[in-house]
């Protein structure tokens, strides 16, 4: 300082000797003699403690307001009219995008940020010239290229004494958080809003203390026919929603104890008084302090009739079950059986206890074929439609036989179980009725076997009484000679051979077969030809065939040779009683991909149309009762349909009636 000679200021921080510590202002200056040389310094100190406290007050203030600012993204901001300058702070400048320390917080610039400028700046001008109220919300798009912000701006206008405009005074807030909230918080409330109303649940909100209806969704006023405005802040007993109010109390304190209800069933009574079924699922929620039932219902009326329908159904097909006349079993694929009715177990003699499984069942009632019936079982499962699968012997619990047709159908799925009923006819009669026929049919074709022995005998047998006639005559002429003895005698004897074996092809015919064999049909053709030959050529009837399959099939043999020799006899008789010219039997055995095909057909003009449907039937027939039993066709049937599982079919064709059999193919690889 005496070096420059210049005066000098500073602050200092002094502590008194009691303690106190106070700021002064000091100035000091050169102290001059009368010429004006330096001979000291003089100086003065200001007490300035409460002007320094003030000063660091203030700046504290401008800290926290900066920081307030910058927390709360609120800016301040100031236009000066008369001198048209306008000025922002640090937030203002950083939400426009600029440095606290730029200079570009000008009119223009921040307009040029504002998409909506001529609203914004319209808003200013209103303000100035109408004293409108200046408070918008607009979007802005920083100078820093950063996302575009959500602004509120307000602002008033200062005057002066004399009411002449001076400064507009702002704060400008970056609110778009709150606006990004407040539209997902619509959203939301809108999605809400759709999920409540939209719903096709029952929902209702009612106040736990008062009971009283705080909310209800459309559906609630659709279904139980009240609307909004009827039932809010009424209790449910007001408006008479519970059919029995007791049921109320149960499902309140059902709440007070376990917080929630499940899923129970409740009765309530409509608008218009109809009732109606809910399943009901509750529970508690707080709102504004205050505690609410929230309860979702589901209107279960028509299902809950159904499901009585239902039940009342299935009581009643239970009941028609037990009482059926046939016998009835229900199983699954687990091998349950779910029931047996009052007739399996009768017939049968045992109890549904004693077969609830499929298993049980088979050991007690199938003996050894239980592997072979046990596979059929289980491919039932899978079947989609009725299906019939034959004849089976069953051995009742006193020991005992009887036989049974199956016949099973899909049940679809219980308890996750695919399930099929099984419905038996008891046979067991109906197969004595059938072996009491096949025995009368046997009976009839030994008669008629009878005659064509006659026929076969007849020839042999006169030329035996001719050649003995002949051997009488020689020896009453006394010319008899040994060589023609001889001659007479070796004739006698080829007689009798073709007698023999004429007794041992009858004698195979009747025999009984005792297991399935390969058979080509050609050959049993020849055969059954061997027998019915005489009886043809005694009736000048031809008999034709043509062999184009030389297949075998699978067959009792003496049972098919009974059938072709049935038909070929009716066709023989038809032929004989409408003395057709010229009588002709073809046979044509051919083969499809399928069936090896035997068709005997005649030229005697066919079936008459009004019974060719009827030909199979038991104790049917054209002929005379001395002739006809009307047991053979149906015998045929029974042994091509039961026995050899092929099918047999009349017809008309061309001239006259002809019958088809049709047998399996013996495919490569079968067994017998």
């Amino acid at each position: 300082m005496v070096a420059t000679q210049e005066p000098k200021s500073n602050y200092e921080c002094v502590t008194y000797p009691d303690g106190k510590r106070v700021y002064l202002l000091t100035v000091k200056a050169p102290l001059r003699d009368a010429k004006g040389s330096v001979i000291g310094l003089a100086g003065t100190s200001a007490d300035i403690t409460e002007q320094k406290a003030v000063e660091e007050a203030l700046k504290r203030t401008q800290r926290r307001f900066v920081t307030a600012e910058t927390i709360g993204k609120v800016g301040s901001w100031e236009y000066d009219i008369e001198g048209r300058e306008f000025w922002g702070s640090e937030e203002s400048k950083r939400l426009y995008g600029l440095p606290a320390e730029s200079d570009l917080f000008t009119a223009d610039t921040i307009e040029g940020c504002i998409p909506e400028r001529e609203r914004v700046h319209q808003a200013l001008v209103d303000l100035l010239e109408k004293d409108a109220p200046y408070d918008l919300e607009f979007e802005i798009r920083p100078l820093d290229g950063s996302a575009p912000r959500i602004i509120s701006s307000v602002a008033e206008l200062e005057r002066d004494s004399q009411g002449h405009p001076l400064k507009v005074t702002g704060f400008i807030q970056d609110i778009t958080e709150r606006r990004q909230a407040e539209e997902a918080l619509a959203r939301s409330n809108d999605k809400f809003e759709k999920a409540f109303n939209h719903t096709p649940n029952i929902i209702i909100m009612t106040h736990i203390g008062t009971g009283r209806i705080y909310e209800v969704n459309r559906t609630f006023e659709r279904v139980v026919g009240y609307k909004r405005e009827e039932v809010i802040g009424k209790t449910t007993l007001e408006i008479g929603l519970w059919n029995d109010p007791k049921e109320r109390e149960a499902y309140i304190a059902a709440l007070k104890k376990n917080g929630d209800v499940e899923g129970t069933v409740y009765v309530f009574r409509t608008k218009g008084g109809a009732l109606m079924t809910a399943q009901v699922y509750s529970s508690l929620v707080t709102m504004d302090n205050q505690q609410y039932i929230l309860a979702v219902a589901d209107d279960i009326t028509e299902k809950q009739e159904y499901m009585n329908q239902l039940q009342q159904k299935t009581q009643e097909l239970e009941t028609i079950i037990q009482e059926a006349p046939n016998p009835i079993m229900l199983h699954n694929e687990a091998g349950e059986v779910l029931m047996v009715n009052r007739v399996w177990a009768e017939i049968t003699g045992y109890s549904p206890e004693e077969i609830d499984t499929i298993d049980k069942w088979m050991q007690k009632a199938c003996g050894k074929k239980m592997p072979q019936i046990k596979e059929v079982i289980e491919k039932l499962y899978t079947i989609e439609h009725k299906v019939d699968e034959g004849e089976y012997t069953i051995r009742t619990k006193n020991g005992n036989f009887v036989v049974w047709q199956f016949s099973y159908a899909p049940l679809g799925t219980i308890d996750g179980k695919r399930a099929v009923i099984t419905s038996a006819m008891d046979v067991s009669e109906l197969k004595k009725k059938d072996e009491l026929m096949m025995v009368q049919s046997r009976y009839a074709a030994m008669g008629e076997m009878i005659g064509m022995i006659a026929h076969q005998w007849r020839q042999p047998i006169a030329g035996i009484a001719m050649d003995a006639n002949n051997m009488l005559l020689d020896i009453a002429l006394g010319d008899f000679k040994a060589d023609t003895a001889e001659a007479y005698a070796k004739e006698i004897l080829g007689q009798t051979e073709h007698l023999s074996k004429t007794i041992d092809d009858f004698r195979n015919f009747f025999k009984p077969d005792k297991a399935v064999s390969k058979v080509k049909l050609p050959a049993l053709i020849e055969e059954t030809f061997s027998i019915v030959k005489e009886s043809l050529a005694s009736h000048n009837v031809a008999f034709k065939t043509i062999y184009a399959s030389d297949s075998e099939v699978n067959a009792y043999p003496r049972e098919l040779m009974q059938v072709f020799v049935n038909i070929i006899h009716n066709a023989k008789d038809a032929l004989a009683a409408k003395s057709v010219k010229d009588p002709l039997i073809e046979v044509r055995v051919y083969e499809d991909e399928q069936y090896v095909n035997t068709e005997i057909c005649d030229n005697g003009g066919g079936i008459d149309t009004a019974i060719l449907d009827k030909v199979f039937d038991p104790y049917f027939t054209t002929k005379d009762e001395k002739t006809g039993t009307g047991l053979g066709l149906y015998m045929s049937k029974m042994i091509i349909e039961e026995h050899l599982h092929g099918i047999i079919e009349a017809s008309n064709r061309e001239s006259g009636a002809c019958f088809r059999v049709r047998l399996l193919k013996n495919r490569r690889g079968d067994t017998v």
